[in-house]
C-alpha cells in the first residue's frame, strides 16, 4: 500500500543528504535556560526569513512585522483568533464570525476554526454568494497555491478579513509571478515544512501588516510557550543555507517536481476515466523563465460510475488518498501527494497506470 495522504516532504531528504555541510550541531550545555535570548524570535531566524523572501522575491516584509510559531498550524490558529477578533470589535451583527474558504480548501481548516471551542467564531459550509448576501462578518482563508488543486486563490467575500495561506509559493511548486503585498488587514503565513521538507522542526511564520494584529498573534503564541530555541536555530541555518545556495534546494524541487509531473501527464493522455487539475504557466522572477506550475498534490476527478467513490477505488488498488470529502469538494475527488520519496512515486505512477487501463 502506498502513502499518498500524508503531505509529509520526505522528496527533499536526497536533497539534504546530498549537502552535509548544512549540518545543524549544539553543544549539551547550550540552551539550558528557559529565556537564552531577548525577545520572541531568534534574531538570527528573523533576518534570514527576510533575506530569503527579498531573494525570491514572494513576499514584501519591509514596514511588516514577522510573527513565529510552533508550526503553520499554530501560526494558522493565532491569525484567525485575532482576525476573528478584529470582525467582532467592527461587528453590526449578533452572530458569531463565521470562517470561510472556497472549495475546495486545505482539510485542516474546519479543524483550526473548531479546535479553540470558541462561541465567537465557527465554521461555515454556506456558499460565498450567501454569506456576502448575508451580510455576516467572515474570517476567509485563501490558500494560494491552494492545497489541494494548486490553483492561485484570493479572497472571495468582499469585506472579509482574509488569511493568505502561502505555503505552496515558493519556487519548486509555482512561478513566482510577483511578491505578496496585502494591506494591513491581511496577513500571510508560510511554513519551513514545504520549503525545506523539515516538517518536525514545526516552524512556521506571519508576514502581518498591522502592528495590532501582530502583537495578538504573538500574545496567542506565548500563551502556548516558547517557540524551542533549537527549532529556530535550525530553521535558521536552513534558511541561510537555502539563501547562500542561491536557492539549490528551489532548483532540485522544480526538476523532481516537473518529472513527476511530466509522467503523470503522459499517463493521463488518451485515458477518459480520471482527470487530473489543469497547470498555468507563467513568467517565473526567480528563474527569469516561463515556468509550468508544478503542484505538490495531485487533485484526481474520477469519472466513471463505478468510481463514484473515487478514495476507495483508489484504496483498493493500492493506493491511499485523502478523500475529496475533506476539501469540500464530492466523492468523485480525491487528493494524492506527490512529496514521497522516489521509490514510492514511482510505485504509485505504476498502480496509476494499471488502473487506467482497467
Amino acid at each position: 500500500m502506498i502513502d499518498s495522504e500524508s503531505g509529509t516532504p520526505y522528496l527533499y531528504e536526497r536533497y539534504w543528504l546530498q549537502h552535509p555541510e548544512a549540518e545543524f550541531r549544539l553543544l549539551p550545555s547550550d540552551n539550558i535556560g528557559y529565556l537564552d535570548f531577548p525577545g520572541p524570535v531568534l534574531p538570527r531566524l528573523e533576518a534570514a526569513i527576510i533575506r530569503l523572501h527579498a531573494q525570491v522575491g514572494n513576499a514584501i516584509t519591509e514596514g511588516r512585522r514577522i510573527v513565529v510559531g510552533v508550526g503553520s498550524a499554530e501560526v494558522l490558529m493565532a491569525s484567525m483568533w485575532v482576525q476573528a477578533g478584529a470582525a467582532m470589535k467592527s461587528s453590526t451583527s449578533n452572530g458569531p464570525v463565521q470562517v470561510y474558504s472556497q472549495p475546495p480548501y486545505y482539510s485542516a481548516y474546519p479543524e483550526v476554526a473548531t479546535a479553540l471551542g470558541s462561541r465567537d467564531f465557527t465554521w461555515t459550509n454556506m456558499s460565498s454568494n450567501d454569506l456576502s448576501s448575508a451580510q455576516q462578518d467572515v474570517v476567509e482563508f485563501a490558500c494560494s497555491p491552494n492545497n489541494p488543486d494548486g490553483a492561485l486563490q484570493n479572497q472571495t467575500i468582499a469585506g472579509s478579513r482574509v488569511i493568505h495561506d502561502h505555503a505552496y509559493y515558493w519556487p519548486h511548486y509555482t512561478p513566482i509571478m510577483h511578491p505578496v503585498d496585502y494591506g494591513p488587514q491581511d496577513i500571510a503565513v508560510f511554513t519551513l515544512s514545504k520549503l525545506t521538507g523539515h516538517a518536525s522542526s514545526r516552524i512556521g511564520w506571519a508576514v502581518v501588516g498591522d502592528p495590532a494584529l501582530a502583537d495578538g498573534m504573538q500574545q496567542y503564541v506565548n500563551w502556548h510557550g516558547n517557540i524551542p530555541l533549537e527549532s529556530q536555530a535550525r530553521a535558521a541555518t536552513l534558511l541561510e543555507h537555502v539563501i547562500g545556495s542561491q536557492g539549490g534546494i528551489f532548483s532540485y524541487g522544480r526538476v523532481e517536481m516537473q518529472r513527476r509531473w511530466t509522467l503523470l501527464s503522459d499517463l493521463a493522455a488518451g485515458q477518459q476515466r480520471f482527470t487530473f487539475q489543469s497547470r498555468q504557466a507563467a513568467f517565473d522572477h526567480w528563474s527569469g523563465r516561463t515556468e509550468m506550475a508544478t503542484p505538490p498534490y495531485l487533485w484526481i476527478r474520477c469519472n466513471q460510475e463505478r468510481d463514484a467513490d473515487c478514495a476507495m477505488t483508489l484504496q483498493q488498488a493500492g493506493i491511499t488518498p485523502r478523500d475529496g470529502q475533506k476539501f469540500g469538494a464530492s466523492a468523485q475527488y480525491a487528493r494524492l501527494s506527490l512529496l514521497m520519496r522516489q521509490m514510492d512515486f514511482d510505485k504509485m505512477a505504476l498502480k496509476l497506470e494499471r488502473l487506467m487501463m482497467g
